[in-house]
């Protein structure tokens, strides 16, 4: 049986990039830092023009965090990972694609450094579970690859309120957002 092609039917592929992360902080400035998004998805057509294309994927973000207040004078590097799992519709336009759709991510590692040896504070505990949003992407297909752009937009709070008054938690009321260059390989 011959090898189906990306835009037959349904297919499975991987894909691999490189995403720069933001955490939206308001009492904190942030260095961002590259990271990288790797995954598997499939690509399910449901007509020539679209196509429904789950994905689980593998998502780290790096950053550096620097807060600077009447509290607290202290830096952290800053690395979550998180496992995303992505439902989206894809329009393709002949060679060129654009897609959208939710997300839902688990954080499955946080490693977070403090830089700066205050004895600050700031750890897993300090971070919820699950964090979903939207992504829109966009790109060009060529054959078996995919090359494109992505923007996850957070729509959930990251950070836990904090339960001690005097050790305010830095990621309250923050939102995570990233720009994904990737490529992706259909089998």
């Amino acid at each position: 049986m011959p090898a189906q092609t990306a835009d037959e039917g349904a297919s499975l592929g991987i894909r691999l990039g490189v995403n720069i992360s933001n955490y939206n902080l308001k009492e904190s400035s942030l260095k961002t830092a590259p990271g990288f998004n790797l995954g598997i998805f499939s690509s399910a057509a449901l007509s020539k023009c679209f196509s429904l294309q789950p994905e689980i994927n593998l998502n780290v973000q790096n950053s550096e965090v620097t807060v600077n207040n009447e509290l607290s004078n202290a830096k952290f590097n800053v690395m979550l990972s998180y496992v995303e799992l992505v439902i989206s519709g894809r329009m393709n336009f002949d060679k060129l694609y654009v897609q959208a759709g939710p997300y839902i991510s688990y954080l499955a590692n946080s490693n977070i450094s403090d830089q700066s040896k205050v004895n600050e504070v700031v750890s897993r505990k300090n971070f919820y579970d699950i964090d979903w949003g939207l992504i829109y992407s966009g790109g060009i297909q060529l054959k078996r690859w995919d090359i494109g752009l992505r923007y996850n937009h957070g729509l959930y709070e990251i950070g836990k309120p904090s339960t001690e008054d005097n050790n305010l938690n830095i990621f309250r009321n923050a939102k995570t957002s990233s720009l994904q260059l990737y490529a992706g390989y259909y089998f």
